[in-house]
């Protein structure tokens, strides 16, 4: 993505054409993973039962959130973040 934007960047000055304020000068992206996505990746390490016991959330909302068929509100985004941080610091002693 970075080299694609740096290409159209470079493609908007060749030909005169004006830059956004917002990218001029020096950048740098900032990256942010929708909790689906946080969901969808960390599945494949951490199973739905483990986040779920974790968090306290259902399984079966945990995979609405992840499914895309429902979408948490801020405080439920951190209970599954935080869900996800403390599994991986329980793994990291073993």
């Amino acid at each position: 993505m970075i080299d694609g934007l740096q290409f159209h960047l470079e493609g908007l000055t060749k030909n005169g054409d004006p830059v956004p304020d917002s990218i001029q000068g020096e950048w740098e992206p900032v990256f942010v993973l929708t909790t689906r996505a946080q969901l969808k990746y960390s599945g494949n390490f951490i199973s739905r039962k483990a986040l779920a016991r974790e968090t306290g959330i259902a399984e079966q909302q945990l995979s609405h959130y992840a499914n895309g068929q429902r979408h948490p509100r801020p405080a439920m985004q951190r209970r599954i973040q935080e869900g996800i941080r403390a599994i991986t610091r329980h793994l990291s002693l073993i």
